[in-house]
């Protein structure tokens, strides 16, 4: 059996969670003028960038 419990493995599982989120608010048309979740969602990217960057780097 392979281990899931990786970076890779948590990259991908968050990336689906976030599919998911957004599938559900398109969905459900939550609409907001500032659309929150995206602005969330950029900041998490930028976040996860900078560690796989820094993983990189450092490792």
């Amino acid at each position: 059996m392979k281990k899931f419990n990786t970076y890779t493995g948590y990259s991908i599982a968050c990336f689906i969670v976030w599919a998911i989120l957004f599938l559900i608010g398109f969905t459900f048309h939550i609409k907001t003028k500032n659309h929150a979740a995206f602005y969330v969602f950029c900041g998490w990217v930028i976040g996860w960038l900078s560690a796989t960057i820094a993983r990189k780097v450092y490792k």
